[in-house]
């Protein structure tokens, strides 16, 4: 139920609000294509993989970077056991990529006019 959730969430953040040690571990699992804004990106996938001192909670986060500029495009983030799982999607950075490709695009089509 709803409720059980939220106990064991409630009960897991009055515990462990603070001080508890973290061991993380990164590494690449996998070459994936994203689509941000209609553009498709190569991107490396790498897996952070979090547990908690004590406790037998664990998070998994995902990171998706362009592969060849290593920017940052897309994440998904729990930052505590029994939190939410948030998606990032940087579409700045995206948008700031795909200008020079937008631009060599433009420039071809005029030539060929």
């Amino acid at each position: 139920s709803g409720s059980s959730k939220m106990d064991t969430f409630d009960r897991w953040q009055l515990q462990h609000q603070s001080g508890y040690q973290v061991h993380s571990s990164i590494e690449e699992v996998a070459a994936e294509d994203i689509e941000v804004l209609g553009q498709s990106y190569n991107t490396r996938l790498f897996k952070e993989v979090a547990s908690f001192q004590g406790s037998d909670e664990r998070i998994e986060n995902l990171f998706w970077f362009e592969r060849s500029t290593g920017q940052l495009l897309q994440s998904r983030q729990q930052l505590a056991p029994h939190m939410p799982v948030f998606s990032i999607t940087y579409i700045s950075r995206a948008a700031r990529m795909s200008q020079p490709a937008q631009q060599s695009s433009l420039a071809q089509s005029m030539e060929e006019e």
